[in-house]
């Protein structure tokens, strides 16, 4: 998704790849956010969207937390089987508010609940 940033003029980009499918889904993980229209803006002529430099750092860390959420969950579904590991997610205690400011507290304790439930945090 391409930014223009409000205070500096200068063109940004931030990328999300699903691990999954390749694909980029940063413009529906912001878009369903409500961010857009509120305060981050689209500008025609310059092709882009227009953000100021608090909010595009926000997101920066926000998609690089998530990235690090996908690594650990992709390794727990490789550890534990996919199978498992959605089925656990799927709960509706673990699903993820619309607060994204809540999301990294949120994220964490899915990971917790699928090391918890499938043996991870056992000793021997």
């Amino acid at each position: 998704m391409k930014f223009i940033i409000n205070e500096t003029g200068k063109s940004e980009e931030l990328t999300i790849i699903d691990s999954k499918t390749g694909m980029d889904w940063s413009s529906d993980l912001i878009g369903n956010s409500g961010a857009v229209g509120d305060y981050i803006h689209y500008d025609d002529a310059a092709g882009a969207y227009r953000i100021g430099q608090e909010d595009f750092d926000w997101w920066a860390e926000y998609i690089s937390m998530y990235e690090r959420y996908q690594e650990a969950l992709d390794a727990l579904r490789e550890q534990y089987g996919a199978d498992a590991v959605d089925d656990i997610l799927t709960r509706p205690e673990l699903w993820l508010s619309d607060d994204y400011t809540a999301h990294e507290q949120e994220l964490q304790a899915q990971l917790d609940a699928i090391r918890e439930e499938l043996g991870e945090g056992e000793t021997e």
